[in-house]
């Protein structure tokens, strides 16, 4: 009963010393970059007609392949294998939803109206001091 017990146990003790990267193809931060690429590149089909969204999703997976230097039914599986393990899976999708995130705030700080100066018009002083003096000289 006691070798049971035993076995039992350090069954369980291998089995929670197991990293879930181990049954990986590739390193988790070149499947989080893939996957953040994945999540880019359907959202700018999202709103394109069905009959060309399947082609441009064709043309950025082969563009993200050549990228990543990845095949795709090996990251398929990686992902997989990500999503079969909760922990691992909230671990993964955090950086990558941070990362996203991250972009997201970039793009509205650079198209954001108020940060854009208007550009100056002929009804508009360019340099009022210029023509202040102009009138104290003239």
């Amino acid at each position: 009963m006691k070798h049971i017990v035993v076995g039992v146990f350090l069954l369980l003790s291998m089995s929670c010393d197991q990293s879930p990267d181990k049954d990986l193809h590739y390193p988790v931060d070149k499947v989080q970059d893939v996957m953040i690429d994945l999540y880019v590149a359907s959202e700018a089909v999202k709103d394109i007609r069905d009959t060309r969204k399947d082609s441009l999703l064709d043309l950025y997976r082969s563009q993200i392949k050549k990228i990543h230097d990845v095949e795709f039914d090996l990251i398929e599986k990686d992902i997989a294998v990500i999503r079969s393990n909760d922990a691992f899976y909230t671990e993964v999708h955090k950086v990558v939803n941070d990362s996203i995130n991250n972009m997201e705030q970039h793009y509205q700080k650079i198209t954001s109206p108020n940060k854009i100066k208007p550009i100056p018009t002929k009804k508009t002083d360019r340099n009022p001091k210029a023509k202040k003096q102009m009138k104290k000289n003239g």
